[in-house]
C-alpha cells in the first residue's frame, strides 16, 4: 500500500491517495502517523481518495476495527468532514458500510462518492479548487 499526503491549506483539505493493497495493518499504521502530526490531524477536511487501492481482503471485521480506531481518535472532535472517493462498486460499498458504521460512532461527517470530483466540491461546498492551490506534499 501506497499512500500519499498533500494539504489544500487553502480548503483546509487534508488529501491522502491510497495505491496498492489495502491493508488494516498499514492503514491503522498511517493513520496512528496522522493523528499525531498536528498539523494534518487539525483539518477539519480530509479526503481519502481510494479509487486505486485494492480492497479485496478486507473484512466486515476489519471495517468495524478501522471505524472503531478511527472513532476513538479523529472522531472525537467536532464539525469534521471527511470525503471518500471511491470509484469501483466494490470499494465504494465497503466504503459505505465504513461510512455508516462511524456515524454510530462519532458527530463528524463522511461521505462517500463514486467521483474524485464531487467529493472535492462537497468539502468545499460547491466549488472545485484549484488542483495545485496551497498544496503540500507531505512524505
Amino acid at each position: 500500500m501506497n499512500i500519499i499526503i498533500k494539504i489544500d491549506k487553502a480548503n483546509q483539505i487534508r488529501i491522502s491517495t491510497i495505491t496498492g493493497i489495502f491493508t488494516l495493518k498499514d492503514i491503522l499504521k498511517k493513520l496512528k502517523e496522522i493523528y499525531s502530526d498536528p498539523e494534518l490531524v487539525n483539518l477539519p477536511n480530509s479526503l481519502w481518495d481510494i479509487r486505486e487501492a485494492d480492497l479485496s481482503s478486507f473484512t466486515a471485521e476489519q471495517i468495524q476495527t478501522l471505524s472503531e480506531f478511527v472513532a476513538g481518535t479523529w472522531g472525537k472532535d467536532n464539525n469534521k468532514k471527511t470525503a471518500i472517493a471511491a470509484g469501483q462498486d466494490f470499494i465504494y460499498g465497503m466504503s459505505r458500510m465504513y461510512a455508516q458504521t462511524l456515524e454510530f460512532k462519532t458527530s463528524n461527517t463522511t461521505m462517500v462518492f463514486k467521483e474524485y470530483d464531487e467529493a472535492l466540491i462537497w468539502l468545499t461546498k460547491g466549488t472545485l479548487p484549484s488542483p495545485t492551490a496551497g498544496e503540500i506534499i507531505v512524505g
